[in-house]
């Protein structure tokens, strides 16, 4: 192979590399190429390697909230007829009141993870576009007397991460099964 295949061999498999990357990690989300030193070969190229991901769930010192209202309608399908369920928690434990299946997981999965109400997409996240189900979910309420109105679905993969992170207040068990 001369030098000119050499160079396109090596483009493609740094092209390759990076598209990879932004595929994103077990959060779904996309990370940024960390460039690792080039190798002790002289001419050699750079190799990329993906960043670590971002936990799902916040560093111990970022504040956990302790109080949750929330009424949930999750939808199998567009048509299907809609399940009502109801978590109620007080101190980070669940109350009296809840009726989704596992109150206990509801209220650790939306306490420790009040960011994925947020409403407003990062728009610098990149997200596969891999169609995790038809499923959706809308909650309201409030956490920590902060009003929440959120929409959840399973449409790509930044989206699925979420659905599988609040998967005990739909009724799913931790990591998205029914």
């Amino acid at each position: 192979m001369g030098a000119r295949g050499m160079t396109f061999a090596a483009a493609a498999a740094l092209a390759g590399s990076l598209l990879l990357s932004a595929c994103g990690g077990p959060t779904g989300g996309g990370t940024s190429p960390a460039t690792t030193p080039p190798a002790s070969t002289p001419g050699s190229t750079p190799t990329t390697t993906p960043a670590p991901a971002t936990p799902t769930t916040p560093p111990a010192s970022a504040p956990v909230a302790k109080d949750a209202s929330l009424q949930v309608t999750v939808r199998a399908t567009a048509n299907a007829k809609p399940v009502q369920y109801r978590l109620e928690c007080k101190s980070g434990s669940a109350a009296a009141g809840s009726t989704v299946p596992d109150p206990a997981a509801a209220c650790k999965a939306v306490l420790a993870n009040k960011a994925a109400f947020d409403t407003k997409p990062d728009p610098t996240r990149m997200c596969n576009q891999i169609y995790a189900g038809p499923e959706t979910a809308t909650v309201t309420g409030t956490i920590d007397r902060t009003p929440v109105k959120s929409a959840f679905g399973r449409t790509d993969g930044c989206k699925e991460e979420v659905w599988r992170t609040l998967a005990p207040l739909f009724g799913f068990t931790a990591g998205g099964a029914k």
